[in-house]
């Protein structure tokens, strides 16, 4: 009599079923574990890089409460998008040249007012330049946190793959 076995054939039972397992686990999990990084990611910037030295000075606190983000899902995408609308969060994160005014909501009396707020000596020096521009060396607040942030949404993705497949 002739007898014919195959091996690993329950190896390849469990793939399947992991894949179909996959397919329908996948996209709630992945969105799970982004919104997590995106809000680890917010809370790095505005603890670490938003909260005075040796980040970002806080004089208002506009910038640090109107981080957001915002993840989308198409089809089998998923996207994190980490960002800020305030109109100088641009200059911070990436640097550039800033128009100072003489008059105004942001003249040369903010700064004034900014230094005798203690907020620092260049407040002074700002009021009293000649100067119609200043050079803004780039301060990120946003991509050195998702930097922060990286390692560990490479191992949580790792793992829910290792999960997924039944490692």
């Amino acid at each position: 009599m002739l007898s014919i076995s195959l091996q690993g054939i329950k190896d390849v039972s469990r793939v399947r079923s992991n894949m179909i397992k996959l397919k329908r686990e996948l996209p709630t999990t992945v969105l799970k574990i982004m919104n997590d990084f995106g809000n680890k990611t917010i809370r790095t910037s505005k603890e670490k890089y938003l909260s005075g030295r040796p980040g970002l000075n806080v004089l208002t606190g506009d910038l640090r409460a109107s981080i957001r983000f915002r993840t989308e899902q198409s089809g089998s995408d998923t996207s994190l998008f980490v960002g800020s609308n305030v109109k100088y969060a641009k200059i911070h994160e990436q640097g550039g040249v800033s128009d100072i005014g003489r008059r105004g909501k942001h003249g040369r009396g903010q700064f004034w007012k900014w230094f005798y707020r203690g907020a620092g000596e260049q407040y002074k020096w700002l009021a009293i330049t000649n100067k119609t521009s200043i050079n803004i060396r780039p301060r990120p607040f946003l991509k050195t946190a998702v930097y922060d942030n990286i390692d560990d949404l490479k191992k949580r993705l790792s793992k829910m793959f290792s999960q997924l497949y039944g490692k």
